[in-house]
């Protein structure tokens, strides 16, 4: 769990850019860690817990300018909203922040998420 901490919190670290390099897991502060064959011992551990680390790891939206509304767990979901996406997915833009779904109100626009996302989440 150190190990899969380090590589989402500690960008600077060279181990975390190197690992993040050779395993092609992405720029952003959430990586994309899968299995790799012949992958070192460190990163096959990384992967066999990684699943759990992250189902534990959260988001604060605070004012919504900084979460990804696709990406980010800032729901109580245990996957990204993205992964919940059945239908419009060429209209989606993958770097839509939170803030872009609230109406001036400070309510939801629901009416966007009910062109992407099932209607049991939405309830």
């Amino acid at each position: 769990m150190k190990l899969c901490w380090g590589l989402l919190s500690s960008l600077n670290n060279l181990w975390v850019q190197c690992l993040r390099a050779k395993y092609r897991c992405g720029d952003g502060l959430y990586p994309i860690v899968y299995r790799k064959r012949n992958a070192s011992i460190i990163w096959r551990s990384i992967t066999l817990v990684w699943k759990r680390f992250y189902q534990g790891v959260g988001r604060m939206v605070r004012d919504g300018k900084s979460a990804n509304f696709w990406w980010d767990l800032w729901t109580p979901l245990k996957e990204p909203l993205i992964q919940y996406v059945y239908k419009n997915w060429h209209n989606i833009d993958p770097r839509s922040i939170v803030n872009s779904f609230v109406l001036p109100d400070g309510s939801w626009n629901v009416r966007v998420w009910e062109q992407f996302l099932p209607r049991w989440l939405i309830s």
